[in-house]
Parts: C-alpha cells; structure tokens; sequence
C-alpha cells in the first residue's frame, strides 16, 4: 500500500460478514443490504470508522454517511456532495471529531432507540 504520514494505507475489498476487526476505517456500500445494522454495531464497539451512502446509514447507527446537495444554481447534471455524521456514534467508537470536520457536516444526534 502507500505510505501517508508513516502510516501505510492499504485498501482491500471484502464481504460485509467479514470480521474486519484489523481495520481503522470500513465502507459500508448501500448494496451491502438492510443486515448490515449489527454488524456496524459490532465495527463500532471495535472503534472502526463506519462510512456508508446516506443520511439513513447514518440514523440508523455508521458514523459518516455520504450525501448528494444539489445547489440551485449549479449547471446541469452537477451534483455535490456533502456528508453526515452521528456524533453519538464516534463517542461510543472512542473517535473525536474536530469541530472544524462537524462545521462542514450535518450533525446526526442519535439514532433509533435499540
């Protein structure tokens, strides 16, 4: 893998039931199905960094989740994209967001109840 700041980054693909217990940080892509929800539970009391498609994938418990802003004023076709993240989740994964990160972000307090 390449090598950022001495850390070497290495991506590698893997089923969604894969114990991935080795890894800092996970996507979770939105084909990977509605049981999905546990094992994101269980990445995050690994202090995994759960990143999905959504804000859904964000309520319902993964930590950043990618979203589509669509600016009125953009050209055709242009999409941008912006991010969520559920604070609640980092805190119980042990992760701490910048406020700078959480300035650009819409702020996800808690999801459902479990």
């Amino acid at each position: 893998g390449k090598t950022v700041r001495g850390q070497v980054i290495s991506v590698q693909r893997s089923s969604v039931y894969d114990q991935k217990s080795d890894c800092h940080l996970l996507f979770v892509s939105r084909s990977s199905g509605s049981s999905v929800k546990s094992f994101v539970d269980q990445m995050t009391r690994q202090g995994v960094v759960t990143v999905g498609e959504g804000v859904q994938f964000v309520r319902y418990g993964g930590m950043i989740g990618f979203t589509k802003k669509n600016k009125a004023n953009a050209a055709p076709g242009k999409v941008r994209v912006g991010f969520a993240i559920n604070v609640d989740t980092a805190r119980r994964a042990g992760v701490q967001v910048s406020s700078e990160l959480l300035k650009l972000a819409t702020v996800v307090e808690s999801g459902p109840k479990r």
